[in-house]
């Protein structure tokens, strides 16, 4: 818990925080002397802490620990590479959104249509995660996924891109209409 430059819950903060997906999900191991773990490890587990270990420990456990969570965290980055879906919203991923962005944007120019692509982010977002912890911030991040499907129309695409980063595409949507779903998202 106690470092020279940071403590452990500011690391863990950044860590968690992180707008790098291969930051952001490592797993993280807490150990500790602290005289009372208990609200040390609740205050860790909150920002995220995969686990936690309290002194005295054994070398060959944590030695244990480690390979197992570095083996299902790599074997969880292989998954992510592959899959185009946001587990935590159900909402396609960035890699999905791309994809979907080529052929939408192909249709438009065939159609000689228009199309809006529109950004929503959560602005301060480490302030809120300070606050309400990792557990609240995925709440608050499923929510506004899922405010997002009851305001866009059907055919248009919703993507978590980022930590705290939505996108939507909408193909062939009129000025008016986009600013009116802006101003509902908001």
């Amino acid at each position: 818990l106690v470092m020279p430059e940071m403590d452990c819950f500011e690391l863990l903060q950044k860590i968690r925080t992180s707008k790098k997906e291969s930051i952001c999900n490592l797993p993280v191991i807490v150990t500790t002397g602290a005289d009372n773990p208990e609200i040390a490890k609740q205050k860790a587990i909150n920002l995220g802490a995969t686990d936690f270990i309290t002194k005295p420990f054994d070398a060959a456990a944590i030695r244990t620990r480690a390979l197992s969570y570095a083996n299902l965290h790599q074997t969880s980055e292989k998954l992510r590479e592959h899959t185009t879906l946001d587990v935590l919203t159900g909402h396609m991923n960035g890699k999905g959104f791309d994809r979907q962005l080529e052929k939408e944007i192909a249709f438009v120019v065939r159609h000689q249509s228009r199309m809006t692509v529109m950004a929503v982010e959560i602005d301060g977002f480490k302030d809120l995660f300070i606050r309400v912890g990792r557990k609240g911030t995925e709440t608050i991040i499923k929510k506004i996924g899922e405010v997002l499907a009851t305001i866009v129309r059907r055919e248009d695409t919703i993507a978590r891109t980022g930590l705290a980063t939505f996108m939507v595409s909408m193909p062939l949507a009129m000025v008016d209409n986009t600013l009116e779903v802006a101003d509902q998202i908001c």
